[in-house]
């Protein structure tokens, strides 16, 4: 009988991962989304390059977390592919929300320095 549950401990690079998907990939893009709003910028187009290339990254992140590194889900259970389709949904959904309210809000934002 195999043994399905994998308990290894986390190495370097899955830590670093982790730390990138849950807090410093989401800190990037909303940085950006504060830069489209507070600043003029002549690279809007850029920026939103920047933004939606980090989204990509963060999913990606995800998914090498679960498929290759014993991604668990916030109960310490084994996390799926059916987690990562989920994470896949709301980080798209919620990012793509922002953006569209970031960029409609550049040109009326009160927030200008």
């Amino acid at each position: 009988m195999e043994n399905k549950e994998n308990n290894t401990p986390s190495t370097g690079i899955g830590m670093l991962i982790r730390i990138y998907w849950m807090v410093f990939g989401n800190f990037i893009n909303i940085l950006i989304a504060i830069n489209i709003v507070v600043k003029k910028h002549n690279s809007i187009m850029l920026l939103s390059i920047f933004y939606f290339m980090n989204i990509i990254g963060l999913i990606i992140s995800r998914y090498i977390d679960i498929k290759y590194l014993n991604g668990q889900t916030t109960e310490y259970e084994p996390a799926t592919m059916n987690h990562w389709k989920n994470y896949l949904i709301k980080t798209t959904g919620i990012y793509l929300g922002l953006w569209i309210i970031v960029y409609f809000m550049k040109d009326y934002a009160f927030l200008k320095i």
